[in-house]
């Protein structure tokens, strides 16, 4: 939604999913770095506020690719589209798989210093029914019978 969005302009806007505000964001990052940051600490900073950021980009850039393929009349339920749901499923089943880590189920560890797994379970179960969703898509259009892909000139 809107709050994805803006991440792509400012990675404290992720922490919202926590119900952390912007502003207790960068205060709890100030926090952190202190007032004498080592080299360490700046740059696990600054990776903690591009990912999010990146990671929205890369959403971004999916769902524009699906909609572009929507667009220029690709064929649904054929070969030329299973590619997107291809993409979109294996994107799925990594993530779910990550967030089923730090979330502590099936048996795995979170990482150590991950302390909101409990706030995790919610995301497993979102990224779990878009993994079987695009899975399911996959399959039905990579194995279609329907209209032949259209030869490239």
């Amino acid at each position: 939604g809107t709050q994805t969005a803006a991440v792509i302009f400012a990675g404290c806007k992720t922490f919202g999913f926590f119900d952390i505000s912007e502003d207790q964001c960068q205060s709890i990052l100030s926090t952190f770095l202190g007032s004498k940051p080592s080299a360490a600490a700046k740059d696990l900073v600054s990776l903690a506020l591009v990912f999010p950021r990146v990671e929205a980009c890369l959403f971004l850039g999916m769902g524009l690719g699906s909609i572009y393929a929507f667009i220029m009349g690709l064929e649904r339920g054929t070969k030329d589209v299973a590619v997107i749901h291809f993409m979109h499923m294996i994107w799925a089943i990594a993530v779910c798989a990550c967030h089923s880590q730090n979330a502590g189920l099936f048996g795995m560890t979170p990482e150590r210093n991950v302390t909101g797994a409990d706030k995790l379970v919610p995301f497993v179960v979102l990224t779990g029914v878009q993994a079987v969703l695009y899975t399911a898509a996959f399959i039905l259009s990579s194995n279609s019978g329907a209209a032949k892909s259209k030869k490239r000139n």
